[in-house]
């Protein structure tokens, strides 16, 4: 089921990123950040579990319906750029945590 959700997600965002950004980039201050992550996310050298996160927070970004709506003056990409900054910081602090938690060689 994930698998299929995370082509989904895949085909909504690669039909959709450029449209719905040429609508809002200059409404948010995020126009670059989720442009980069757009671009992460269609690189095949990104790692599958990155462009998944990456294509789901992109898909949160361009469907209409979300938690707050976007037409909301001032609050309403507040919750885009909440979802795109979470999926981008995650590989890192995923990272973060294997790098600081003691190896098997350790104990």
């Amino acid at each position: 089921q994930l698998p299929a959700i995370a082509a989904r997600n895949e085909r909504v965002a690669r039909r959709g990123f450029w449209r719905k950004l040429a609508r809002v980039a200059g409404k948010i201050p995020f126009a670059e950040d989720v442009t980069a992550a757009y671009y992460c996310a269609i690189d095949p050298g990104t790692p599958m579990r990155v462009r998944a996160t990456l294509f789901a927070a992109i898909t949160y970004f361009i469907v209409p319906t979300d938690l707050i709506p976007d037409v909301i003056a001032a609050l309403g990409f507040t919750d885009d750029a909440t979802v795109l900054t979470t999926a981008i910081a995650w590989p890192l602090l995923c990272a973060m945590m294997a790098w600081a938690s003691p190896s098997a060689e350790e104990n």
